[in-house]
């Protein structure tokens, strides 16, 4: 039987920013339709290599390949509108309403089929807010919103970094369903979150970032199958060398 091609392929990547090597040879190869989950402490690094992948920082060395091609100048473009992503925190015009702000930013990126506006909104609980000016927006509406235009253009590979920031608990509940819904099409995601227990719930797979290095990438249940103290056991013990 013939193996899929990864969707996410990462080569002794390294990434130097001011001076400063943020990472150091990281490897990741993550499967179509898989939820691979990378976790670590702040300032690890899990941010700048999220933002490698998408084009937002450049490696030192190390390659990069996303859907079967190799990131480069060439690329970037063609790949990237393969890609969705949430960096950092969400940013949108203030005068925009959630529907106008999607509308906008297919606009402006040049997507010219997008997923219909009130089919997106519907998918991340925000249909009653549609036409709410997003001054009055809170960050958990925020960060849906940021989810909605994150997948507007049906992207193959979706890199989310903290997307539950904000999200009360029906927000993360809706979250993770919809986290779930789209890897069963196919999608793949590469995620960061601190919220670990809600992790063992979401992710396939799961790496550990310390220090720039990223950590051999697992099975989330031969994991929580194989250490008392779930996830949280397994992140003390990566990052620390001690578990309960």
């Amino acid at each position: 039987m013939a193996t899929a091609q990864p969707a996410l392929h990462i080569s002794r990547l390294t990434t130097t920013i001011a001076g400063r090597e943020i990472l150091t040879s990281c490897d990741l190869t993550v499967a179509p339709g898989e939820i691979c989950a990378i976790i670590g402490p702040n300032g690890a690094g899990k941010t700048t290599l999220f933002k490698t992948i998408v084009g937002l920082a450049f490696p030192t060395s190390g390659t990069i390949t996303i859907l079967g091609h190799t990131l480069s100048d060439a690329t970037r473009d063609g790949l990237l509108s393969r890609i969705g992503a949430i960096i950092e925190a969400p940013d949108f015009h203030p005068a925009a309403t959630a529907r106008t702000a999607l509308a906008l930013h297919f606009d402006l990126v040049g997507i010219t089929s997008p997923a219909p506006v009130d089919e997106l909104l519907d998918r991340v609980g925000l249909t009653g807010a549609a036409d709410t000016p997003l001054t009055s927006f809170s960050l958990g509406m925020k960060q849906r919103l940021a989810l909605a235009r994150a997948i507007g253009h049906r992207p193959e590979l979706v890199v989310l970094d903290e997307p539950a920031n904000g999200l009360d608990p029906t927000g993360i509940v809706d979250l993770r369903e919809l986290l779930a819904s789209l890897a069963q099409q196919g999608t793949t995601i590469v995620m960061a979150s601190h919220i670990l227990t809600d992790l063992e719930r979401t992710a396939h797979t799961v790496a550990v970032l310390t220090d720039g290095r990223l950590g051999r990438k697992q099975d989330i249940r031969t994991v929580l199958d194989g250490i008392d103290g779930g996830l949280e056991a397994f992140y003390r013990d990566s990052v620390t060398g001690e578990s309960r």
